[in-house]
């Protein structure tokens, strides 16, 4: 059984309201950059934004370099989305993030898989 809790390096923390960045790479693929808090108090923007670029039908690629809490609602979009462009034959990649506690959930749900370092 593995238990999800939201990474915080700090007893109390203010939610940081996530900031989305989208646009379109030379090579045709939808580029996503996130910073702030990826939570279900957000997950209704977040959800909008994963949707508009896999509409775009293209491999998509996500930072969360800059993400300092990532929950349960956010992984599931996370899962959502691969699976939705693996069914059309394309491919997610996040660039991970910076908070070694947000890479540690994603290690422990399996997305690492789909994790690529980049510098």
């Amino acid at each position: 059984m593995i238990v999800l809790a939201i990474p915080c390096d700090i007893k109390y923390k203010l939610i940081i309201k996530p900031e989305f960045k989208i646009k379109k790479q030379k090579s045709g693929a939808c580029q996503m950059t996130v910073k702030g808090d990826l939570t279900a108090q957000y997950s209704k923007d977040f959800k909008g934004q994963l949707q508009k670029c896999v509409e775009q039908g293209s491999n998509f690629d996500i930072s969360l370099k800059d993400v300092s809490v990532l929950d349960v609602t956010a992984l599931q979009l996370l899962q959502s989305v691969r699976n939705d462009l693996k069914s059309i034959e394309k491919i997610l990649s996040i660039t991970p993030p910076k908070n070694e506690s947000v890479m540690e959930l994603l290690r422990k749900c399996g997305l690492d898989q789909i994790v690529q370092v980049k510098l």
